[in-house]
């Protein structure tokens, strides 16, 4: 039995800039919207591809860190078992005030 599994994109606004797919990257699919730099602007980075390691160290910077005083107690709340930065920001859409960047999961 094969695992379904949600689907994830990075978002601007309202308007989806990347999904992740199968293959565990996130894929640009929207060119005409501005995407975080930091993923998608490094030299060599020509078919706009982020592995979902690199996404993690993103998201990351968006969500607490797991030294966090009482972050057991915030994962409980979350309804997780261990730290993890991309379950995080699903549920946390990892929102900043800086930007206008988020992640959704469907």
């Amino acid at each position: 039995m094969s695992m379904i599994r949600n689907k994830v994109y990075i978002m601007n606004k309202d308007i989806p800039v990347a999904e992740l797919r199968d293959d565990n990257c996130f894929h640009r699919i929207n060119k005409e919207v501005e995407a975080p730099i930091d993923l998608f602007g490094w030299e060599g980075n020509e078919e706009e591809v982020v592995d979902e390691i690199l996404f993690q160290n993103w998201m990351k910077s968006r969500t607490f860190p797991p030294e966090r005083c009482g972050c057991k107690e915030l994962l409980g709340e979350m309804g997780l078992d261990r730290y993890d930065a991309l379950s995080q920001a699903i549920i946390t859409k990892g929102v900043m005030a800086q930007d206008s960047f988020w992640v959704k999961g469907i």
